[in-house]
């Protein structure tokens, strides 16, 4: 019986965390404030740097984009055109919650996710398939792909290849299929950068 009340008793914390740290009401691209989702990882909201994108083998054209709607036991949101899919796991989300994701045009492996500002309860894995992606560092020393948030498509620039963020995710790892992996514990915009090793 006590374990069961605790259950609960954290279940409704938790909830009342991820509703409280919703941002829906934002424009998915806008700029964040500095006690947002930067501050996760220790890099607070005004750290930003500049790093380099991976790159599209082919430049997209236009913004490509997809939705679904996925419960508390968790399902996929996918983007075929772009090799993008998105696991949510089991409890990540206490309610039905419709997931975008809006590949942005241009050089740069950049995405928008929504809804913008939601923290999860459990992190969600990324898989990017590396086929359209040019796998080549675009500097010597680069050796390291890491996942970066950023706050605003502004801060991407797709002549350069370039964009500021504001914070690195640990590291990525490829899989036996040569896919991208890693996990993200919130939404906004995040691409594949390029670190020093």
């Amino acid at each position: 019986m006590k374990k069961s009340i605790a259950a609960v008793a954290a279940t409704l914390l938790l909830g009342v965390t991820l509703a409280a740290c919703s941002d829906s009401g934002r424009s998915p691209l806008a700029p964040r404030d500095g006690s947002h989702p930067d501050a996760l990882l220790g890099l607070g909201g005004s750290t930003s740097q500049t790093v380099y994108g991976a790159l599209w083998k082919t430049p997209l054209e236009q913004n490509l984009n997809t939705t679904a709607t996925i419960g508390p036991l968790g399902g996929t949101l996918r983007l075929p055109a772009t090799g993008l899919t998105v696991l949510v796991p089991p409890g990540a989300v206490l309610r039905n919650t419709t997931f975008g994701v809006t590949a942005l045009a241009g050089r740069v492996v950049a995405y928008d996710f929504q809804p913008s500002g939601t923290r999860f309860l459990v992190p969600l894995v990324v898989t990017q398939s590396s086929a359209p992606i040019d796998m080549a560092p675009p500097l010597l020393g680069l050796k390291l792909m890491r996942p970066a948030y950023f706050k605003s498509a502004t801060d991407i620039d797709q002549q350069a290849g370039t964009a500021t963020v504001s914070e690195l995710l640990p590291q990525i790892t490829i899989d036996l299929l040569g896919n991208i992996n890693y996990v993200v514990p919130h939404f906004s915009g995040y691409i594949v950068s390029w670190a020093m090793e």
